[in-house]
């Protein structure tokens, strides 16, 4: 059906190189978007659940605490107690 003129052996090798050139390209940009997900959190980007701790006894009548929450500082500015009114 088609013959093996050099057009068409042409038109091949051009398509095949750019085909293994969206593969490389591919395959860097799931490297780096890998690498960024590792950055951004390590535990969550290799599918690992957070632990859930159990609860303890008595914790049933407290308000419910996420578990993302637990155990973390609270990282904010206090404000300076206000100075002594004199009255002016």
């Amino acid at each position: 059906m088609f013959e093996d003129s050099p057009i068409h052996v042409d038109h091949i090798l051009a398509i095949e190189a750019t085909v293994d050139d969206m593969r490389s390209q591919n395959e860097a940009t799931h490297r780096l978007s890998q690498d960024v997900l590792d950055k951004l959190s390590p535990a969550q980007a290799r599918n690992v659940p957070d632990p859930i701790q159990p609860p303890t006894c008595g914790s049933a009548q407290s308000s419910p605490i996420s578990t993302s929450s637990v155990g973390q500082r609270k990282n904010f500015l206090k404000p300076s107690a206000p100075s002594e009114f004199n009255g002016n």
